[in-house]
């Protein structure tokens, strides 16, 4: 027969786990938030360079 002690101390383990799940999930998301802010920036440098070469009259 489980005490209120055993349940307390399940109810603390399971809110400790899901709430390490959920700040590795957060962690994980700022992550993947910075990977697409750095790919978005190159592809913007690349199509920015693209224009200004394209905007350069010949050298001729």
């Amino acid at each position: 027969m489980r005490t209120n002690h055993d349940v307390v101390t399940m109810l603390r383990r399971a809110v400790w786990i899901s709430w390490r799940a959920l700040t590795l999930l957060a962690g994980l998301l700022l992550l993947l938030l910075q990977l697409l802010g750095v790919l978005a920036g190159l592809a913007f440098r690349e199509v920015d360079r693209v224009h200004r070469d394209a905007a350069r009259p010949p050298f001729w």
